[in-house]
């Protein structure tokens, strides 16, 4: 006579070695766009961007301070890891506090 054999659970099946396949916790959230939503949401005017072989520049109006900057991605779209500075602003360099502080909050490593 043969032992009855138990179904055996997940843990069971699993070797010591190897985890358990789980999907990644990884949102599709287009940095553009949240960017584009912020700004809006801020009351920005005059907004235009353009598409870079590396990102995006955003341009437009604050308060009636002009701003422009730039966001960098990697050729897969994700925030590209190796820019030190993301986003990067060339007007005004210093930009106001609450803009740099909204965007900011949009683009966190």
């Amino acid at each position: 006579m043969t032992p009855v054999q138990k179904p055996r659970s997940m843990s069971e099946i699993t070797s010591k070695d190897s985890k358990p396949h789980r999907p990644p916790k990884v949102t599709s959230v287009n940095v553009f766009d949240e960017v584009l939503k912020r700004l809006e949401m801020i009351k920005c005017t005059e907004i235009s961007t353009r598409m870079i072989s590396y990102g995006m520049i955003f341009k437009g109006l604050y308060h009636g301070v002009g701003f422009e900057f730039n966001v960098y991605v990697n050729g897969k779209g994700h925030l590209n890891p190796k820019t030190k500075h993301n986003p990067v602003w060339h007007k005004p360099v210093r930009p106001l506090v609450a803009l740099r502080h909204t965007i900011d909050k949009v683009i966190e490593w």
